[in-house]
């Protein structure tokens, strides 16, 4: 999913979306919408399917957002998207601290723990807004999160003198 997000979104900064025929645009559609999994979140490829659930074939928060970002860059109107699975995936990554867990496998929270997966929920978040309160992230939390990242940071730059 990631290779074809930065393919395609090359391609799109480049003007030269309108260089893929449709027939491959369709086609490009369905394959991100196979990689869409019951819970509505996506996996990063149809090549980590498993008959049960794994580490392999589960919702990923960063592909989550190149599956959309792909879908909208590619004209889908979103029908076929599980918009309501998808925040319920967000809401379900998220940590106690605001920050997410990139990996869900059946309902427990896997994989490291940084701000790349805030970036990528936070995206998903604006892409499939507007959102009902009950269908949104601990906002509050996330930003707080954040807020600490950043002191953090700002005490290891002045701790290392860089």
């Amino acid at each position: 999913m990631s290779l074809g997000f930065f393919t395609v979104n090359s391609l799109d900064m480049l003007d030269r979306l309108s260089s893929i025929p449709e027939l491959d645009r369709e086609g490009y559609i369905d394959w991100i919408y196979h990689c869409q999994l019951s819970s509505g979140g996506f996996r990063g490829a149809t090549a980590t399917i498993t008959p049960e659930s794994s580490i392999y074939d589960a919702v990923n928060i960063p592909a989550t957002y190149f599956a959309i970002a792909l879908l909208l860059m590619l004209e889908d109107d979103l029908s076929r998207l599980n918009r309501k699975g998808a925040l319920e995936v967000l809401r379900r990554s998220q940590n106690e601290d605001g920050s997410f867990s990139p990996v869900l496998i059946k309902g427990e929270r896997f994989g490291e723990v940084d701000v790349r997966h805030c970036y990528c929920a936070i995206a998903v978040r604006e892409m499939l807004s507007p959102i009902a309160p009950e269908e949104d992230i601990n906002v509050s939390a996330i930003v707080h999160y954040l807020e600490q990242c950043k002191v953090c940071n700002v005490y290891v730059s002045l701790t290392l003198g860089i």
